[in-house]
């Protein structure tokens, strides 16, 4: 039998994305500092987003109480467009997927 892990990255992948992982929604003390330190040079630039609400970003449970696991994926957004005949690619978001909210 198929694991429910294993059904999910399967169709984050039929949708579109390049890659997918499952995490622990857990704490994540070192990236939070980073983070900090980053914002706090304004690396952040014109993404004032960023900042808002940072205590959050540090631990996934503050944006989703009682979540346990947290899925992540990407997308190559650079692609050879000519390649494609120079129309552009379908992007998974404009499938079923329901992308989760960036900047709460």
């Amino acid at each position: 039998m198929e694991t429910l892990t294993a059904r999910v990255k399967a169709r984050a992948l039929a949708l579109g994305f390049t890659k997918v992982g499952i995490a622990e929604a857990a704490p994540l003390e070192d990236h939070a500092l980073r983070l900090h330190e980053w914002l706090s040079r304004g690396y952040q630039g014109s993404m004032q987003w960023m900042g808002r609400s940072e205590e959050k970003r540090g631990d996934p449970r503050r944006v989703l109480p009682g979540c346990r696991s947290v899925i992540v994926v990407a997308m190559n957004y650079y692609t050879d467009i000519a390649r494609l005949g120079g129309r552009r690619p379908r992007s998974p978001l404009q499938a079923t997927a329901t992308p989760a909210a960036m900047a709460p």
